[in-house]
């Protein structure tokens, strides 16, 4: 089914009694867009910033709203209204550009709602409904009389995400704010809008510890699509870590040799799972659990084409590292040589208890030269998975 701008409809028209599904938005590739997705009170406004769901803020602290894809292609969205906050009446989905970009640039964009991966109703923008606008409001679900509608906005805004979240109430952290800061209080705290990127000019960043870490993840994700346009075959990318201890201690998190690691015991890391087929969207996770980042001396993040033939250039990957409280950082996997099929990516590293992250994006042609480049002394057998 497909939606117009203006239109409104009863969810249950569409879902039934289903009370949990995805909002998935493609991305256009010319033109660089943020997505959000406000959760709001009866009043339409931002009382509790803890329900603003970006990229630097990916779940609520309900669990009922969750970020759960943001790459180039697509953002997605996984909402449960029937364990939602009840003080949250009103979701909306936002869209921003920045720098001299404008809505009017805006390519076919479509806005799926997903219930068990089935395209229930589509709602399309392009840039033909808009001028000059650096935001726009683009669906909304809201709760009236006690049951949850969708309307199909559309609607530009002036501004872009800052003053978003001013309009509905909320509060923009300042600029002279320390960067590496983001509070997590349920209430009253201004939501910071950065992310870092991680490039060869600024290649590194320390993150100040507050009250502790928490979960330390590490995406990394890749176009698949893009890929098979270059080898039918694709790619099996994946996900490692190197990890040395205080108390000497040091391991190798992979798939391959079946080293999937422990996130409350020793070495608190593991790898999520495996993506073997290239199908998973959302890429291959690493966690770390910053609880006992006291005892943890350096971890070295890197990825390996297992499979298939490297082709570094056509991945667009790019790994997150996202921390509990802090800015989510982000670096591309874009110096990549065809001939070396591994890659040294990030370096977390512990300096009187706060976190230096640091872009290495080095290749290798194996482990064991990328072991001696940077020494950790394991021993190297071939394996498999």
């Amino acid at each position: 089914m497909q939606i117009i701008r203006g239109q409104r409809l009863k969810l249950s028209d569409v879902l039934g009694n289903q009370l949990t599904f995805n909002l998935e938005i493609t991305i256009p590739a010319t033109l660089s867009l943020d997505v959000a997705l406000f959760g709001l009170d009866s009043q339409s406004k931002l009382s509790n910033e803890d329900y603003m769901i970006f990229y630097n803020q990916p779940k609520s602290p309900c669990g009922s709203l969750e970020l759960k894809q943001n790459d180039s292609q697509k953002v997605s969205f996984g909402i449960n209204l029937g364990s939602l906050n009840p003080q949250i009446e009103r979701l909306v989905l936002t869209l921003t550009v920045d720098g001299t970009q404008t809505m009017a640039q805006l390519p076919t964009t479509v806005i799926n709602l997903q219930n068990q991966q089935q395209t229930v109703t589509s709602f399309q923008l392009d840039g033909s409904m808009f001028n000059q606008e650096k935001a726009l409001l683009a669906l909304e679900l809201y709760k009236k009389d006690h049951i949850w509608r969708m309307s199909a906005v559309g609607q530009g805004f002036n501004g872009g995400l800052a003053a978003l979240i001013e309009y509905f109430g909320g509060e923009v952290a300042s600029n002279n704010q320390p960067d590496n800061l983001i509070s997590q209080s349920a209430t009253g705290n201004p939501v910071n809008l950065k992310k870092v990127i991680l490039t060869k000019s600024n290649s590194s960043i320390n993150l100040k510890k507050k009250d502790g870490f928490g979960k330390i993840s590490i995406n990394l994700n890749w176009n698949r699509d893009r890929l098979k346009k270059v080898s039918n075959l694709g790619i099996d990318l994946d996900l490692g870590a190197f990890i040395a201890l205080k108390d000497g201690g040091r391991d190798c998190i992979q798939a391959v040799g079946g080293q999937f690691g422990a996130f409350n015991d020793y070495p608190y890391l593991v790898l999520r799972n495996d993506d073997r087929s290239g199908q998973t969207k959302d890429g291959e996770w690493i966690d770390i659990n910053g609880k006992h980042w006291d005892k943890v001396e350096e971890v070295l993040i890197y990825a390996f084409i297992y499979s298939g033939i490297p082709h570094w250039q056509e991945t667009d990957a790019i790994v997150t590292i996202q921390i509990e409280g802090q800015q989510s950082i982000e670096t591309q996997l874009t110096e990549g040589n065809n001939q070396l099929g591994m890659c040294a990516i990030a370096r977390l590293t512990n300096e009187n208890g706060a976190i230096k992250v640091e872009r290495i994006n080095r290749y290798f042609n194996s482990h064991q030269s990328m072991d001696n480049a940077f020494d950790w002394g394991f021993s190297w057998v071939r394996g498999c998975k």
